[in-house]
């Protein structure tokens, strides 16, 4: 059923929204938590110091999830971006 497109992306919005709830909106930990999971991320909040944010990423012990987030949240600022400059025209 996940090929299903319109199953599919029904899905993945109610997982993100759930990772929002769970996270209160924070963006590093809701990509976090898609990537290596709810509770793995919950355990690292418990770990790590998150008051550096940059820091907090690096000290991740998944190379994948600290890409992810990096990967993730350059392009959410590219897009935010080219929206912007778009919305000018």
């Amino acid at each position: 059923m996940l090929f299903d497109p319109e199953i599919n992306i029904n899905l993945g919005c109610w997982y993100i929204n759930y990772l929002k709830e769970r996270f209160l909106n924070d963006p590093v930990l809701i990509i976090s938590g898609y990537n290596a999971g709810p509770g793995t991320t919950s355990k690292w909040l418990k770990q790590y110091d998150r008051s550096d944010l940059d820091n907090f990423v690096e000290n991740l012990p998944y190379s994948e999830t600290r890409e992810h987030i990096k990967k993730v949240t350059k392009s959410y600022r590219m897009y935010k971006r080219l929206a912007q400059i778009l919305n000018q025209e």
